[in-house]
């Protein structure tokens, strides 16, 4: 353990798993994997929940948001429709407003302050941008992101199938969701998907888990 990267690791000291499950800002998901195998985010984490085109990213976040509502929390989201929008100003934006959750959908697509020399120096600090918006604004942050090409028809989809990462995205993330797919695209009503944890500070547990998708009701239930 003392080998590792201090960012790595889960804390052997139980005063911040305590505080974050008493915490009132803790955000229960509905997610079924989520749900079952951690307790539930907290203010100031940083969620990267991705996966390939079609499979069920928008319509997983907005299953999570509409739960998050039903609990009283205020939701500020940025969709992808809205290019140019620049990451200080929704964190100059967030300090002032005090929203309980920000989804960043896909932050990728957002822009910052500086020139870099790559996509993936831009990248990872874009990533560092919304560890600090969550951090200053005391709030949830859900980061969208795409899968790389070689997720195309995986079932367990991990952060390092992470499109332009070279794990620098993957680095500032307290928990990690791929969402990957069993099989070819199908026109049935309800579609099996594979959710995977691959990065888990909160408590740890990775792992992945099938699920039964709705496309229809937007339901996400168990298998």
């Amino acid at each position: 353990m003392e080998e590792q990267e201090d960012s790595e690791l889960v804390s052997l000291n139980l005063t911040d798993l305590g505080t974050h499950l008493s915490s009132g800002g803790k955000y229960g998901s509905s997610i079924p994997t989520v749900s079952k195998n951690i307790v539930g985010y907290a203010k100031q984490n940083l969620i990267i929940i991705f996966g390939r085109p079609e499979v069920g990213k928008s319509s997983l976040v907005a299953a999570e948001v509409a739960g998050w509502m039903q609990q009283g929390w205020r939701i500020d989201y940025y969709a992808n429709e809205e290019p140019g929008r620049k990451i200080e100003t929704i964190i100059q934006r967030a300090i002032k407003e005090k929203p309980d959750v920000i989804v960043l959908y896909q932050l990728d697509k957002m822009s910052m302050d500086g020139k870099y020399n790559n996509t993936a120096d831009r990248l990872k600090a874009l990533y560092e941008r919304a560890r600090v918006l969550a951090k200053t604004s005391d709030c949830l942050v859900v980061a969208v992101s795409q899968a790389s090409a070689d997720a195309e028809n995986k079932a367990v989809v991990t952060y390092a199938d992470l499109e332009n990462s070279k794990t620098g995205k993957a680095g500032e993330a307290d928990i990690i969701i791929g969402i990957g797919r069993r099989g070819e695209v199908s026109s049935e009503r309800t579609q099996m998907r594979v959710i995977t944890i691959s990065k888990n500070k909160i408590n740890g547990w990775l792992g992945s888990d099938s699920v039964l998708f709705d496309r229809h009701a937007n339901q996400w239930s168990g298998e």
